[in-house]
């Protein structure tokens, strides 16, 4: 390879901008973790704790022990959303309480975007709009992370 293009992350970003609508950005629920909101397995969990209680069954110190011994099944986060709502939006509205800040959580700083959430809205920003330059995030990485944790 030539001393040119010897940088992976120079080779990264010419496969970016040339293939446009060719890669995509897989992200786990732990990227909202920084941020305190649940991932996926916690809501899954709160969502047996809270059908469980609501049929009057005791507080159990494993949620997911105790929901594989009730059902035979493994608890699964899909699986328990589509039987308790029937409906994209009221799947939607249950899920709102553990995603959504409450003003409460907006003055402690949970549930709000962290620096990757902007990162990231920023690249699709740039992606949709790439005429349009932002120097807040052409400024240093170590800048940008100090700025985003006062």
């Amino acid at each position: 390879m030539s001393t040119l293009i010897s940088n992976v992350l120079t080779q990264l970003s010419f496969a970016l901008f040339e293939n446009k609508g060719v890669f995509a950005v897989l992200l786990g629920s732990g990227l909202s973790r920084a941020a305190e909101i649940p991932t996926g397995w916690e809501i899954t969990l709160d969502l047996i704790r809270r059908v469980a209680l609501a049929q009057e069954i005791a507080e159990q110190p494993d949620w997911a022990k105790w929901y594989r011994e009730t059902t035979g099944q493994e608890p699964n986060y899909s699986t328990l959303l589509e039987e308790l709502a029937g409906s994209p939006d009221e799947r939607r509205a249950i899920l709102h309480r553990y995603i959504e800040p409450t003003q409460e959580d907006r003055e402690e700083g949970r549930k709000i975007p962290t620096a990757a959430h902007r990162a990231i809205a920023e690249l699709v920003r740039r992606a949709l709009y790439p005429g349009h330059r932002n120097d807040e995030f052409r400024s240093a990485p170590g800048e940008r992370l100090a700025r985003d944790r006062r």
